[in-house]
């Protein structure tokens, strides 16, 4: 029987309250091992009820990433799902955790590398938040704490992740370590963002871009574990390896043309805010997503990491 590792990155969307000391924004700024260390004392200390991993996330990504994981799961395979936490770094998805919110995202409150110290680049500043959350004891005893311990407790399994450029790059020399314990390299399979070709897990990486969109539709953010859940469903009897997936998908996308994005023009800051302001007068309920869906429409831009934040910060109640 084959086992397979499913990883997948932790989401923004919480299905419980998270308490005003488990957001990150509120822990100070500074070198990353003295913040994941401020960090996991508000974990350790902060007094809340907790919630299964797999009941706290939400949202488009975490829902086609449980998808994903029926795929794989089967009479020949044992399954485990894992989640790649910017709060808590590796955990099983019934770990029990207390709503947080901390992401490797860039441009939000609650961003892991919000601040870069003097001499850090952004990618050594997540690869040592990674690392120190995994020198921490998590929440479910015994377990491993980094994916190089989950491919050494095994080394003929297969370990698939799943998640953004941001979380990838955060978890490269772990993944890149794991992949050497491995069997094969190959075992270690890498669904994310096209940008990430030409790195070190290149031979991991399935390289997905908007192509893909015609095939299994939705939105950018959960398009990874859309493509995830389709090509491991086709998979049958065959083991679970990078360089096939990789040739699947590229069957899958090779009649397909990269969609023409519009062209709108930027707008600034105050523009956003005033636009955000107007249509939740008008509609206190309205989502992030349908505002930034509807402000596109009248023919204006803005990143949804930059609306997300805006919205955060001067819409949402």
């Amino acid at each position: 029987m084959e086992t397979v590792h499913l990883i997948v990155s932790c989401t923004d969307r919480k299905r419980a309250a998270v308490s005003a000391d488990l957001q990150l924004r509120d822990v100070a700024d500074g070198a990353p091992t003295d913040r994941v260390s401020s960090w996991w004392e508000r974990v350790r200390h902060t007094d809340v009820p907790k919630v299964a991993a797999h009941d706290l996330y939400g949202g488009e990504h975490w829902v086609w990433s449980l998808k994903a994981q029926q795929a794989l799961t089967g009479s020949s395979r044992c399954v485990r799902l894992w989640v790649a936490s910017a709060g808590y770094g590796l955990v099983p998805s019934d770990a029990p955790l207390k709503p947080y919110s901390a992401t490797f995202t860039s441009s939000v409150p609650d961003a892991v590398a919000r601040a870069l110290p003097s001499g850090w680049s952004k990618w050594d500043f997540l690869a040592t938040w990674w690392s120190g959350l995994g020198a921490c004891k998590g929440p479910a005893p015994g377990e491993p704490r980094r994916v190089t311990d989950l491919a050494r407790a095994d080394p003929r399994a297969a370990v698939v992740v799943v998640g953004s450029p941001d979380y990838i790059r955060a978890l490269e020399p772990d993944l890149g370590a794991a992949a050497k314990v491995l069997t094969r390299p190959t075992r270690l399979v890498v669904f994310s963002n096209h940008r990430l070709t030409g790195g070190s897990l290149a031979q991991s990486l399935v390289p997905i871009d908007e192509r893909a969109r015609a095939r299994v539709g939705g939105t950018m953010q959960g398009l990874n574990a859309r493509v995830a859940a389709e090509l491991l469903d086709g998979l049958d009897g065959h083991a679970v390896d990078a360089e096939l997936l990789r040739a699947r998908f590229e069957q899958m996308v090779e009649h397909t043309s990269k969609p023409v994005k519009p062209q709108r023009p930027q707008i600034d800051d105050e523009d956003v805010i005033t636009f955000i302001r107007a249509e939740l007068a008008k509609n206190p309920n309205a989502r992030q997503t349908a505002l930034l869906a509807e402000l596109r429409r009248s023919g204006r831009a803005c990143e949804q990491g930059r609306f997300r934040r805006l919205f955060q910060q001067h819409g949402a109640k």
